[in-house]
């Protein structure tokens, strides 16, 4: 079954260290994306990862990607990854997504679960890339 993401943080390929990287091996890129929301970021011992929340507020940068045959055991991963389990942090959802061409589709991501945490600083540019490179820290990385 053909499965499309839209990985917007530590996900995305050109970002992708260590564990992330081995995840989303394989994965094909579609290109960059964008989608509504705003874009967090939250500083951690193993480095900063982006929070999107989903559905709201200025776009968000990313890249869309294709994968027809995702084991369950590398979906489980990337759940446990982000934190997409109860209580986590994060929840796989369908979002909108448009692509750089401007067509539309829907795409899994990881967005904010509706709990509100602290210790989030708005990214409001929405391009998790672009402020790594602005900021020269480094993604978390597993």
């Amino acid at each position: 079954m053909t499965r499309l993401f839209f990985f917007y943080g530590t996900l995305r390929q050109d970002i992708a260290q260590g564990l992330p990287a081995r995840l989303v091996e394989g994965f094909e890129p579609l290109g960059p994306a964008t989608t509504r929301g705003r874009l967090f970021v939250r500083r951690d011992l193993g480095g900063v990862y982006p929070v999107l929340r989903s559905g709201h507020g200025a776009q968000v940068t990313g890249m869309a990607y294709r994968v027809h045959h995702l084991a369950r055991a590398t979906l489980r991963t990337m759940d446990l990854y982000e934190g997409a389990v109860p209580g986590g942090e994060y929840a796989r959802r369908t979002i909108a997504v448009q692509l750089a061409g401007g067509a539309a589709c829907r795409t899994e991501a990881y967005v904010e679960n509706g709990r509100s945490r602290p210790g989030l600083a708005l990214i409001g540019h929405g391009d998790f890339a672009r402020y790594l490179k602005e900021t020269g820290l480094r993604p978390f990385t597993a």
